[in-house]
């Protein structure tokens, strides 16, 4: 028995040995013409928008990952300086998702403590590594929710593992 067939005695999933059953892969064998979206969608993109904009945000992570400590350890922007950068109608169209990537690196995500630069004295760590925002992107991806068994086994195994 598999294990998506359910057993007929009482109605749950049948469990199956690691040697018999199959997690399906992350992409079929007959995945088909790869150039239209997953799932099409007003703000569904292309798989060539998704991967350039994917290399630019990996272009930004590993560019922030080797200047953590340029500049102050913290910064506080005026929040009418904010609301000025910030504030702005919802456009009618799609802009570039690269430029809106650059906006937040550049203008809004180091305004804050940068728990990862030398001098911050409130130390904490935190998941400042490259390895660690790879799975964090593919946790998101995947939509992982790692709270409950029944809903994210895989992921709240490696939770578990770690707090090990």
């Amino acid at each position: 028995m598999t294990r998506d067939a359910p057993s007929t005695a009482t109605g749950s999933m049948a469990s199956a040995s690691p040697a018999t059953s199959r997690v399906p892969s992350a992409r079929p064998a007959s995945a088909g013409d790869l150039s239209h979206p997953y799932r099409p969608g007003e703000l569904a993109l292309s798989v060539m928008e998704m991967r350039d904009a994917g290399r630019h945000a990996v272009d930004l992570v590993v560019q922030r990952l080797c200047t953590a400590a340029d500049g102050p350890p913290h910064a506080v922007a005026d929040p009418v300086e904010l609301e000025a950068l910030l504030d702005e109608p919802l456009p009618e169209d799609g802009s570039d998702l690269t430029g809106l990537l650059d906006h937040l690196a550049q203008d809004v995500l180091p305004l804050g403590i940068r728990f990862d630069h030398p001098r911050c004295f409130a130390f904490v760590p935190t998941t400042g590594n490259y390895p660690a925002v790879l799975a964090d992107l593919l946790s998101t991806a995947h939509l992982s929710v790692p709270g409950a068994w029944l809903v994210g086994s895989g992921p709240t195994r490696v939770e578990l593992t770690a707090l090990n």
